[in-house]
C-alpha cells in the first residue's frame, strides 16, 4: 500500500507540473574541476567531469543517450551514491560531520545545480540527531522531513522534477530497504510508472542492465574522488583514465550487441502489474509485462526536400508550434546529423529549430 500511495502522490505532482516549465533565468553553474586533461582520453576526462560535478558538456550525445536508455542517467547526477563516497572517508566521526555536512549544503546551495545532493545531506544530517530525538530513528520519518523541508526550502519551485524523482526513487528504495530482491524489482517498476507518465521509452533489459551498470560506475566513486582531492598525481589520473576507458566501453558493447528495440510503457498494464505482484502473482505479473513490451516508439523525424531529418527523441520534445520544435536542452546534435539552428533560448529553456 505504501508503495501504490507513492505512486499515486507522484502522478499527482508530475501533472499538475507539466506545461508549467519555467524559462531559465541563467546558467546552470557548476563545481570547479580542475583535474588536467594530460592523462586522460577526451571522453574519459569529460565523464570524470559529468560524475563528479553533473556538467554533462562536451560529453558523446551518444553515450549520454545509451545511459538515459538504460535508466543510469542518476550516475551523472550528483546524489545520495556520490555523498556515500564522500563519507566513507569521514564514517563514524560525529563531530566531523556535524561541521562539514552543513557546511557543503550550504556551499552546494550557491549553486542551485545539487538538489538532490542537497536533499541527501539534510537526511544525513536528521540521522546524526537519532540519538536525541526517538522520532528520527525511523528512516521513513526522516525521508518524509527532509522531502518536506525540500519543499519549505523552495526547491519544488526550482527544480520541481529532481525533487519528484527523488521522492518516488528514494522513497522505493526506502519502503523495500530490506527486500534487496523486490526492491531492484520495484525500482525497474518505478522507472516504467514515470516513462509512461512522461511519454519516454525505456529498453526491457533495463531491469538487469541497470542495477549492473550502477554498480560497476559506483565501485569506482571512491577513486574518483581521492583523485580530485590528489590532482597532481599524474600516476592516479592513469589508472583511473584505465577504469573510465573499461567503463564506457562495457555500455558501449552492452548497447551495440543489445537488439532489443526500446518501448513505450502503457499506463494501465503497468499498473496491472504491479498489483499483480503486490499480491503475490508473480507469473501474471510476468505475463502482462510482456504484454506491455508492444508499442515502439520511434524517434519524430522531418521532412526536407532531399532527406529525412532525425531532429530528436520525443521524450526530449517540450512543445510543437506551427514550424517550431522547442527541446529541453541547447543542443542541435543527435547522433552524426547536425542542423542549423537558432541557439538563443526560448522560454522553454531549450533551442528552436
Amino acid at each position: 500500500m505504501k508503495y501504490l500511495l507513492l505512486l499515486i502522490l507522484s502522478s499527482h505532482l508530475l501533472t499538475n507540473i507539466q506545461g508549467s516549465f519555467r524559462p531559465y533565468k541563467q546558467e546552470k553553474k557548476y563545481l570547479s574541476f580542475r583535474i588536467a586533461k594530460k592523462n586522460y582520453q577526451t571522453q574519459n576526462w569529460y565523464l570524470f567531469r559529468s560524475i563528479l560535478t553533473g556538467n554533462k558538456s562536451g560529453l558523446d550525445r551518444r553515450l549520454i543517450n545509451t545511459f538515459k536508455k538504460y535508466g543510469v542517467i542518476h550516475i551523472l547526477t550528483p546524489s545520495g551514491l556520490h555523498l556515500s563516497s564522500i563519507l566513507i572517508f569521514i564514517n563514524g566521526i560525529l563531530s566531523l560531520q556535524l561541521f562539514l555536512l552543513p557546511l557543503l549544503f550550504y556551499y552546494l546551495n550557491s549553486f542551485e545545480s545539487y538538489h538532490a545532493m542537497e536533499r541527501v545531506i539534510m537526511f544525513q544530517i536528521a540521522g546524526l540527531f537519532q540519538h536525541h530525538l526517538a522520532i528520527l530513528k525511523n528512516i521513513e520519518v526522516r525521508f518524509l522531513i527532509t522531502i518536506i523541508s525540500s519543499f519549505f526550502i523552495g526547491q519544488f519551485t526550482r527544480s520541481p522534477l529532481s525533487l519528484i524523482f527523488s521522492f518516488i526513487f528514494w522513497g522505493t528504495i526506502i519502503i523495500f530497504r530490506d527486500q534487496k530482491l523486490k526492491c531492484v524489482i520495484f525500482l525497474h517498476f518505478t522507472l516504467l510508472f514515470i516513462n509512461s507518465l512522461l511519454g519516454q521509452t525505456v529498453n526491457p533489459l533495463s531491469l538487469f542492465l541497470n542495477p549492473l551498470l550502477t554498480f560497476v560506475f559506483t565501485l569506482s566513486f571512491p577513486l574518483l574522488f581521492t583523485g580530485l582531492i590528489f590532482s597532481k598525481l599524474d600516476f592516479l589520473h592513469k589508472i583511473i583514465n584505465e577504469i573510465l576507458s573499461i567503463q564506457i566501453s562495457l555500455i558501449e558493447l552492452i548497447d551495440q550487441y543489445n537488439f532489443i528495440p526500446n518501448y513505450s510503457p502503457n499506463l494501465f498494464i503497468l499498473l496491472l502489474a504491479i498489483l499483480s505482484f503486490q499480491l503475490r502473482w508473480y507469473k501474471g505479473a510476468v505475463l502482462i509485462l510482456l504484454l506491455n513490451i508492444t508499442t515502439l516508439n520511434t524517434p519524430l523525424t522531418r521532412m526536407a526536400p532531399t532527406k529525412i531529418y532525425n531532429i530528436g527523441h520525443p521524450s526530449e520534445l517540450m512543445k510543437v508550434k506551427r514550424n517550431k520544435y522547442y527541446f529541453v536542452d541547447q543542443n542541435c546534435l543527435h547522433y552524426e546529423t547536425s542542423f542549423t539552428c537558432k541557439l538563443s533560448s526560448n522560454r522553454f529553456g531549450g533551442v528552436q529549430i
